[in-house]
């Protein structure tokens, strides 16, 4: 795996802002390849998507839920008033 360094080619670096840019870019580069190699050799596993949708469900399943009840408190009515006319 490659080591994240920046490129030592001053010249290249002389504006910040461009150093800025370039840096990402390589540090972007080098991680995809690090994370291809890692997928090929097997140290990374990956769920299927059914796997990562059941596993996404699973985890927000009951993320809403204060919401959902604030919400239906809202829509509940006593008689001809809503819940906020009523109290």
């Amino acid at each position: 795996m490659q080591a994240l360094h920046k490129n030592k080619n001053e010249k290249f670096f002389s504006r910040e802002e461009n150093s800025v840019g370039i840096y990402m870019q390589e540090s972007a580069d080098i991680y995809k390849e690090n994370m291809i190699e890692d997928l090929e050799n097997g140290s990374l596993k990956l769920p299927t998507v059914g796997e990562f949708l059941a596993n996404l469900k699973q985890k927000f399943r009951n993320g809403n839920n204060e919401l959902v009840k604030v919400t239906k408190l809202k829509k509940l009515e006593q008689g001809s008033k809503t819940i906020e006319e009523f109290v």
